[in-house]
């Protein structure tokens, strides 16, 4: 059967999905209520984070995150030539304050 299946798709195996997901996106959006060109689809938490980290940062520019934040914070800032700014969480939580301050 796997010899069978893998004869069958042989022939597709250069074909890829939309990288847009326009589909999906319209999907969504419908069900919702949005604009498709309002939605982003990803491979994850972390496609989406490095996406923004290289949209909106550039070199010099700061950004703020706790202590123990996702790991993935600190390097995509360091990625888009960002510096970046670990604040001192309160009883292992944000604190908005801190935050403000830095």
């Amino acid at each position: 059967k796997a010899i069978e299946a893998a004869r069958a798709v042989a022939a597709k195996l250069d074909v890829y999905p939309d990288g847009t997901a326009r589909r999906l996106r319209e999907a969504i959006a419908e069900v919702h209520g949005l604009n498709p060109a309002n939605i982003i689809c990803s491979n994850g938490s972390d496609e989406i984070l490095g996406l923004l980290a290289q949209t909106y940062l550039a070199p010099g520019d700061e950004a703020v995150f706790t202590e123990h934040a996702f790991m993935v914070y600190k390097i995509y800032i360091q990625a888009a030539g960002a510096k970046p700014v670990a604040v001192k969480e309160t009883d292992e939580r944000a604190d908005v304050d801190a935050i403000l301050a830095a």
